[in-house]
């Protein structure tokens, strides 16, 4: 159906493409893409007033089920000295959770409890078991000071409780069943109330159910009672005692136990910040406007402002983000994943966490490591992303299986992004890549169509649209069985613009469906403009060669060879993109980014000064370091993403010069042999049969 080795060679050149664009040029979209999701999370984070100053922190709801292995402490040795059984009951608890800081992270965890308090003593002499059933108040604080570990949040908590006893039981029998006896406790031997304290420590880890958030948790303490449990009866000697008739105690009776369960908490509501002051407000629209024009140094340096001066801004999470995003968008890549890194540790439930996560696969991504973009993709949806995210993720994914070689596991993620997210037209033309690739070329198509047919509302969308056109309409031309093939592939190729990078793709397509459907006007047009507006010498000699088998074909054979001798003269004085020169920029630019990475951790050390006086001053020193290094990894990725274009066109090159030598030299003998004009017909039809050879050896090569 089609000619293999060139439409892979075609495939080959846009996957090249897309590796070096896809994450700076799509996903990276110069952040237009990024920007209108963090845009709109921003909108959800203020409730929808479009305005961030009401957002600050997560607050959860939760519930905790455990064990509880209570026991007694008393004043009295005598009673003291008998030892407690070990036993249990089950407790259940109903919790809420405010934050109250971010990092360390400190939140206060008020939550009613309904537990079993006691003692159990089975000695020689007698049996003696108290089970006293509480309501109680807990009101303890939670500190998470550690960061965390794969995600797992370790924390201490205390805090007071009070207790108040609703009913239970006291049962006593003596050693032969002498005596025996079981008492309502409410009624004679237990205080209303008691108070204690609550030391302990869990670990936590949030993930996340069919998109909801939910924070899973293990918890141990010890319950330690501070008030007497003797109620007045028992101090007026009107109760029965522990062991004995008469009732004859003095001193006091505590609660105490261990106690461990499991919480589960979901995320609820936010609490609502005090609103920043109009210098925090102004500072941070001011960054927010730079980084979105794309100056991200100066961005950079008025978030690290915010972050240092203003601690208490309302929205530190997002200045935290915006950090790491300004060092993504200066192509600081170490630097970037510290700080996006940072970000997730320091706000654990922000809205900015997964924004931090996309960031990372974008950074590890465009650096190569796809086992950290595989990681953190598996991460990210465990944090309850926003949908708008996870899609995005979802492309990098697909490009990441694509540089794997995983075709079918990229085109499962490109196909779960719907048609009105920003990455959709992105994934369809990497879906017709991966199609192509595996010879699916009617499903490659089919992606291609649904490409084209989106309304792009940036550069990079329109871009990736003229590049699917010019895709499509290579697919188009090389199978002829499809009725009205030729035709498609010219309509698909027109639509490319003239300011468009693939505008010369197109138009070396459009000479060569020209030359095939034998429309020699087309040919000859498309070659022309070709020749004018293309930069590579091999592809302005490629617009020669189309215009003159264009002229050959209308018999104008003299016009042929002065145009071919024009492209002759041309490739014999350009060499071609040459491998020591690749090789030597590489080695430059290795230590180039070594340096710039330097740059980039200083940078991220002086953003965390707390003397920012300081460091805004060595900032302003390290700009001119920044800018020029910048500038010279731009023109380097530049340089290697033109030799990955130049190579599908520079492989054929000296072929391209053999058939410009050959077609000059048979039609300047033709038009000597014929004299212009007066070529006999039989020679007319040889000549012809030679065009018509020449013409399939050309298209073999392409």
């Amino acid at each position: 159906m089609l000619k293999i080795a060139k439409l892979y060679a075609s495939v080959a050149l846009l996957i090249l493409m897309l590796s070096g664009a896809a994450l700076s040029q799509e996903s990276g979209g110069g952040s237009e893409a990024v920007s209108g999701v963090i845009a709109a999370q921003q909108t959800r984070n203020s409730g929808g007033s479009g305005s961030a100053e009401q957002y600050d922190r997560k607050n959860v709801i939760g519930i905790k089920l455990g064990l509880n292995f209570p026991s007694m402490s008393y004043s009295d040795n005598f009673l003291d000295a008998y030892k407690s059984s070990v036993y249990c009951n089950g407790a259940a608890e109903v919790f809420c959770e405010y934050s109250v800081r971010r990092f360390p992270s400190l939140w206060a965890r008020p939550g009613m409890k309904i537990v079993t308090r006691g003692q159990h003593i089975e000695g020689s002499e007698f049996t003696y078991e108290l089970d006293v059933g509480h309501l109680e108040i807990n009101l303890p604080i939670a500190l998470a000071f550690f960061k965390d570990v794969k995600s797992v949040y370790p924390y201490v908590i205390c805090g007071p409780v009070i207790g108040f006893a609703r009913s239970g039981d006291i049962y006593y029998m003596s050693s032969g069943g002498a005596e025996s006896y079981a008492v309502e406790v409410s009624a004679s031997n237990f205080s209303t109330y008691a108070i204690g304290l609550f030391l302990g420590a869990g670990i936590r880890y949030p993930f996340s159910v069919k998109k909801s958030s939910v924070i899973l948790g293990i918890e141990a303490g010890y319950h330690l009672g501070l008030t007497n449990t003797y109620s007045d009866n028992e101090l007026s000697g009107n109760a029965i005692a522990i062991n004995k008739a008469i009732y004859e105690v003095s001193g006091s009776r505590k609660n105490r136990g261990f106690e461990g369960g499991v919480t589960f908490s979901f995320p609820f509501s936010t609490t609502k910040a005090r609103r920043a002051t109009i210098l925090y407000n102004n500072l941070y629209t001011q960054a927010c406007e730079l980084y979105y024009k794309g100056k991200y140094y100066n961005a950079y340096r008025l978030f690290s402002q915010i972050a240092v001066e203003y601690p208490g801004f309302f929205r530190r999470d997002m200045v935290s983000y915006y950090q790491g995003a300004c060092l993504e968008g200066m192509d600081m890549r170490q630097s970037a994943v510290i700080a996006f890194k940072r970000t997730k540790e320091k706000h654990e439930f922000s809205a900015a966490v997964p924004m931090a996560a996309l960031g990372l696969m974008r950074v590890f991504y465009r650096s190569g490591d796809f086992t950290a973009v595989q990681s953190q993709f598996e991460e990210l949806n465990t944090l309850g992303a926003p949908d708008s995210i996870k899609y995005h993720a979802y492309y990098i994914m697909g490009q990441t299986n694509m540089q794997r070689g995983d075709y079918g596991e990229a085109l499962r993620f490109f196909a779960m992004i719907p048609d009105n997210h920003p990455d959709y037209v992105f994934g369809r033309h990497a879906a017709a890549v991966a199609d192509a690739m595996t010879e699916n070329y009617e499903g490659a198509i089919e992606d291609l169509e649904l490409a084209i047919q989106i309304k792009p509302y940036n550069k990079a969308q329109e871009e990736t649209v003229n590049r699917s056109y010019v895709f499509l309409g290579l697919l188009y031309y090389e199978d002829l069985s499809t009725e009205g093939a030729l035709a498609m592939a010219v309509t698909a190729l027109r639509k490319v613009p003239k300011n468009s990078y693939y505008y010369q793709d197109a138009l070396l397509g459009l000479g060569w469906t020209g030359l095939k459907a034998r429309q020699w006007d087309d040919c000859f047009s498309a070659g022309e403009e070709l020749a004018k507006t293309a930069t590579d010498p091999v592809l302005q000699s490629e617009g020669n060669l189309l215009q003159a088998y264009a002229q050959a074909m209308r018999k104008n054979y003299s016009q042929a060879v002065v145009i071919l001798e024009e492209a002759g003269k041309r490739l014999s004085s350009y060499s071609g993109p040459s491998q020591a020169e690749l090789a030597a920029g590489r080695n430059e630019y290795k230590s180039v980014r070594s340096e710039y990475e330097i740059v980039g951790i200083r940078l991220d050390e002086l953003g965390r000064s707390r003397k920012f006086s300081v460091a805004q001053a060595l900032m302003d020193n390290l700009q001119d370091s920044q800018s020029k290094g910048k500038a010279s990894i731009d023109r380097h990725l530049k340089y290697e993403d033109e030799y990955k274009r130049s190579a599908f066109f520079g492989r054929n090159m000296e072929q391209t010069k053999e058939d410009i030598d050959f077609a000059t030299a048979k039609f300047s003998m033709y038009a000597a042999a014929a004299g212009a004009k007066d070529a006999s017909k039989k020679d007319g039809e040889a000549i012809d049969s030679e065009i018509e050879k020449l013409k399939k050896e050309l298209e073999k090569a392409k």
